[in-house]
């Protein structure tokens, strides 16, 4: 017997099963929810003989969630006694049935703390106007409050310009060792061709200048 389970039940709108489904699985107790519409329901309620619509719901979990489940289940829902049904499943798709009992009970992803902090910081070095919302007030608070309002569409690229200039600063300094250099060995090629026409008569006559 595997721990994966199905759970039936029924919700008396589309909207409602909706939102049944919605917060089950966000919530971690179920992997999935099938919801099946066009359910026509006939039951005694009350000593009367009733007739509805209903919108039938499938819920895969594991075995350990039932409980949670079924408590989540009757806390939203909105009928006096919700249908809560469960079904063993004795055999199926193996790498189907692990990941339907394994999901809902999954932990979220753990976040280092300190990893989290650095990797805003970092943000926050590269640009002033990054925008944070998250369990760290002291860092929220240094970002930079002369930066555009969030509407507006050069929020985020306070420090476009600024690279920029400094792009085109680096470029001129560039440029200007490059004619620096070429200005130094164009002078130094003269110097060398003026010395060896200086010198080209006295070899010929086989003197040599001192």
């Amino acid at each position: 017997m595997t721990q994966a389970r199905i759970v039936l039940s029924t919700a008396a709108n589309l909207d409602e099963a909706q939102r049944l489904a919605h917060a089950l699985v966000e919530a971690r107790l179920a992997a999935c929810v099938n919801l099946i519409p066009n359910l026509t329901s006939i039951y005694r309620w009350e000593g009367k003989i009733e007739q509805s619509q209903e919108i039938l719901l499938l819920i895969k979990t594991a075995a350990d969630q039932l409980a949670a489940l079924e408590a989540e289940l009757h806390r939203l829902h909105s009928y006096q006694v919700p249908e809560f049904l469960v079904i063993a499943i004795p055999a199926g798709s193996q790498p189907y049935l692990g990941w339907a009992s394994r999901s809902p009970a999954a932990a979220p992803p753990k976040i280092d703390p300190q990893m989290d902090r650095k990797r805003i910081r970092h943000h926050l070095r590269r640009d002033p106007c990054y925008s944070y919302a998250g369990p760290f007030p002291e860092i929220a608070g240094t970002r930079d409050h002369g930066c555009a309002p969030p509407g507006n569409s050069n929020s985020g690229n306070g420090m476009a310009p600024m690279r920029y200039l400094y792009v085109v600063f680096v470029l001129c300094i560039v440029a200007l060792v490059w004619a620096i250099v070429g200005v130094t060995r164009h002078i130094r090629r003269h110097e060398a061709a003026t010395v060896a026409h200086t010198e080209m008569p006295d070899l010929i006559s086989g003197k040599r200048r001192d």
